[in-house]
């Protein structure tokens, strides 16, 4: 009876009760966080999966509101993966800067060669683009390992065939078998928009850019040309590749005017830009004069958009670099134009594409004083030139200009790959220019990385300001008979001489190129009074300067005065180091090995 009492009166208490007992639950799960979750329904933002082994996946979200995102990626863990690798990220799309890297992440282990994190990031409204790249970088398997206990185990993975760490088959069946485990969601609860169109996304970045090289391939060389009507602050956004001070995918910028560099990529003026080490990026503003410059970006014949070979950097579409408006309003001062960087109709003296052992000669005269620009590639290391040029005076014999190592910069390539690229003023004249090779590193022979621009090892030269182009005229070095008597291109154990009859008080210039070595010469000239068989002027060790090439070339070039009379001019020369014979490097001027006299001009 009591017991049907109780019943009945909770039976009258129950709607009471019951809407007590939900409104405690809510309260509950409210409070524990467990009612907002179920409520909050979360739209995926990206998702990447289905990753492939050296290629970078993209995609993007555009956020409405400020909002938090929550993320949730899977990469290989290095430490039991090397030289496997594998990285996710997501960069703002306007400033083109990462907001979440998953290298800074507090990543769980899961299994013995996954790392997974789960996190949310609150994200202001705005563009945003999401990457995971996987790569193989050898680099890092042979040098990147962790002491002895690494390579103990890495000898018995071998034994085991287990993670062959130097067989790419191997290590591409280990990714196989763990791809499908690697990616990256972003999902949110608040208002997104989901797109694969990645250019779209960069459009406010881009909306301030003039010129833009970006998406670089390997063995890339481009130039651009733009005018600024006023001086106007420069933004400049680059990225390459550098191992400490060597470059080789970067990029500059010149005054075509005056060919002064204004602004350079270089190790000091960049930072680690994501992924390998040797990625780095530049964010840099410069304030440019009213003018026309021209923009340059070279890339070496590996690491780039098309094929990575290290961890790619975080934004690896604008591989290259970008100029913009610091003021979107000055986008109207600025106009582009059509740059050629040699102009090669312009050009009087095209030496090119040349190759191993060579020498080559062109002539040109100028009939008044006239700056010329001078583009030369060669070869060249610690202080010294192996493959280069020089501008002889056809008359007097003497180098009016030569490619010195401390007047060149790198060339892209190899860092002995050197360039000179400047303007030079001659006066009226005959000229001879002059380009050398040794046996090594040349035109389609390279023996480590090429330049830059390949076709132009060589010399090239065009007057700088093209309207001087009627001052330039034909000279053929070949061509020049003003010599009283001359013995050239001698060769070994010679003993030449001729004859010549001075009718008055001279002076002549003797010019003679030999062999010397420690105070004594072994292939030299003298001149013979044949009266008296006297000589009256004789080639020493002590008169003479450095030729070129190898120490022992030896030089002089002299004014001396002779009676009227007659002469008798001699060359002599041993057995070795001769032209078209050298056991050493050549001297500069090769046709002019032996000895000339000629009236001083």
């Amino acid at each position: 009876m009591q017991f049907r009492h109780f019943f009945s009166h909770s039976a009258a208490i129950s709607d009471r009760t019951r809407l007590l007992f939900i409104a405690f639950a809510l309260l509950i799960l409210f409070l524990t966080g467990t009612l907002s979750k179920a409520i909050a329904q979360t739209t995926s933002a990206a998702e990447i999966f289905g990753v492939q082994l050296g290629r970078v996946h993209a995609e993007g979200f555009v956020l409405e509101q400020s909002g938090t995102v929550t993320i949730t990626a899977t990469c290989l863990d290095t430490r039991k993966t090397r030289p496997l690798s594998s990285n996710a990220w997501i960069l703002d799309a306007a400033t083109r800067m990462p907001v979440w890297d998953f290298e800074d992440s507090n990543a769980d282990r899961r299994g013995r060669s996954l790392l997974e994190t789960k996190t949310d990031v609150r994200l202001p409204a705005g563009a945003y683009e999401v990457y995971y790249a996987s790569s193989l970088d050898w680099n890092d398997a042979h040098w990147s390992h962790g002491g002895i206990g690494e390579v103990v185990r890495n000898v018995v993975d071998e034994i085991l065939d287990r993670n062959k760490w130097d067989d790419w088959g191997d290590w591409e069946e280990k990714f196989d078998e763990l791809r499908g485990d690697l990616g990256i969601t972003v999902r949110t609860s608040s208002s997104v928009r989901r797109t694969s169109d990645m250019e779209a996304l960069a459009k406010d970045f881009v909306g301030r850019a003039f010129v833009t090289i970006s998406g670089i391939e390997d063995d890339y060389y481009s130039v651009r040309g733009f005018e600024l009507e006023r001086p106007m602050q420069v933004d400049i956004y680059a990225l390459g590749e550098m191992i400490d001070e060597d470059r080789y995918d970067y990029g500059w910028i010149i005054d075509t005017s005056s060919r002064r560099k204004v602004w350079e990529m270089n190790r000091r003026n960049t930072e680690h830009a994501g992924g390998a080490k040797k990625n780095r990026m530049s964010r840099d503003r410069i304030r440019l004069d009213q003018g026309r410059y021209a923009i340059f970006y070279v890339s070496d014949g590996s690491h780039s958009t098309t094929e990575w070979n290290a961890p790619p950097p975080y934004d690896p579409d604008f591989w290259g670099m970008t100029l913009l408006a610091s003021n979107a309003s000055d986008l109207r001062n600025v106009s582009p134009f059509d740059y050629e960087n040699v102009p090669l109709s312009q050009a009087f003296v095209k030496i090119r594409e040349v190759r191993d052992d060579e020498h080559r000669t062109a002539g040109f005269s100028l009939s008044a004083p006239t700056a010329l620009r001078i583009y030369a590639l060669g070869e060249g290391q610690s202080g010294h030139m192996f493959d280069y040029g020089w501008i002889m005076d056809a008359d007097t014999r003497s180098r009016v200009w030569s490619m010195d190592f401390s007047d060149t910069e790198h060339a892209g390539g190899a860092s002995k790959n050197r360039l000179f690229d400047r303007v030079v003023e001659l006066d009226a004249g005959n000229y001879e220019a002059h380009y050398i090779t040794d046996d090594s590193h040349a035109f389609n022979e390279w023996n480590s990385d090429r330049p830059f621009d390949p076709a132009a090892w060589g010399m090239t030269i065009v007057p700088a300001d093209p309207n001087d182009a009627n001052r330039i005229g034909t000279f053929d070095p070949r061509s020049d008979k003003n010599h009283l008597a001359q013995i050239v291109r001698v060769g070994d154990d010679e003993e030449a001489y001729t004859d010549f009859t001075i009718d008055a008080d001279t002076r002549v210039r003797v010019y003679a190129i030999g062999e010397g070595t420690s105070g004594h010469m072994h292939d030299y000239g003298w001149i013979e009074d044949r009266g008296n068989g006297q000589a009256v002027w004789e080639m020493t060790y002590r008169m003479t300067e450095h030729a070129g090439g190898a120490r022992k070339n030896r030089m002089v070039n002299t004014v001396v005065m002779l009676p009227a009379g007659r002469y008798r001019l001699h060359y002599q020369s041993d057995d070795s180091h001769s032209y078209e014979d050298w056991n050493a490097s050549p001297p500069m001027d090769v046709d002019y090995y032996g000895i000339s006299v000629s009236p001083e001009r």
